[in-house]
């Protein structure tokens, strides 16, 4: 008698507690899906649009770069560099060979919006970097000491044999430019003078801000579509679960007829047939 009438009580007390915890549980499952789909997808996007951002600032330096490299092909091209070459007294500032050089440089710094400075310089005799002919706002003078070199310039003066552009922006006394040179030997092989060429920072960062501001406009109208999606992956696999518990909450409650309807072709299908 005692084993007969243990049994249904043990029976109800395992079985309660699906009833009780089914409405408790449901929203909360559909609820904690969503949120983490929103979340991946948001921070998807977070990352696609750092990685496009990069990318795409990467890619605008890269043809700055390589776009620098070709003006200060052309600019070479266009200068006497035999006859820059032996100025040497600032005297000869008001020489009319000298005046002539330094309107060709001008008259290339003038061609692009972007060029603020063209310039050749040399070593000294005191082994100091000196100016021969510069051209932009407030030029430097023949003879004047370059004194704030970047250490791409420094370290490579003396070697350079073919033309080296900055790795990253560089700010000196004049300001923030990203800056390019070409060396220029005589025909014993001997270095004579570096010709620079500076970019005006300001123009590649406004460009940049801009993609950073398409990249992050694109990003905040990703946000509802992630928002979509993950609401609808977390319907999609709470729904089996949830239809699951039901039917055990159903069977508890004495309704042995209720199916469950599932059909996805694997493990929650088999669970369904169980219950059915």
């Amino acid at each position: 008698m005692n084993s007969s009438n243990e049994t249904p009580r043990a029976q109800e007390i395992q079985l309660a507690p699906i009833s009780q915890k089914t409405s408790r549980h449901r929203f909360g499952l559909h609820a904690r899906l969503t949120i983490s789909f929103v979340l991946l997808a948001v921070v998807t996007a977070a990352i696609v649009t750092i990685l496009g951002f990069l990318t795409a600032r990467y890619q605008l330096r890269q043809e700055i770069r390589q776009r620098l490299g070709s003006m200060l092909s052309i600019a070479v091209l266009q200068l006497d560099t035999d006859l820059i070459s032996s100025f040497t007294d600032p005297a000869q500032m008001e020489s009319a060979e000298y005046k002539a050089e330094q309107e060709k440089i001008f008259s290339i710094v003038r061609t692009s919006p972007d060029i603020a400075y063209l310039y050749t310089m040399r070593r000294n005799a005191k082994g100091e970097i000196e100016f021969i002919i510069d051209a932009g706002d407030d030029p430097s003078l023949l003879g004047d000491i370059y004194s704030d070199p970047s250490a791409t310039l420094a370290e490579n003066f003396d070697t350079m044999n073919s033309i080296v552009i900055e790795e990253d922006f560089y700010t000196d006394i004049w300001g923030t430019w990203l800056s390019g040179y070409v060396p220029i030997y005589s025909s014993d092989g001997k270095l004579r003078m570096i010709e620079g060429m500076d970019l005006t920072a300001e123009s590649v960062l406004e460009r940049e801000r801009q993609y950073l501001f398409l990249a992050l406009v694109a990003f905040v109208l990703s946000i509802p579509l992630a928002a979509l999606v993950g609401g609808l992956l977390g319907r999609n696999l709470a729904r089996p679960i949830i239809e699951l518990t039901e039917g055990a909450r159903r069977v508890d409650e004495g309704d042995l007829n209720y199916q469950v309807n599932i059909h996805a072709n694997d493990e929650r299908q088999e669970m369904a047939q169980a219950i059915n």
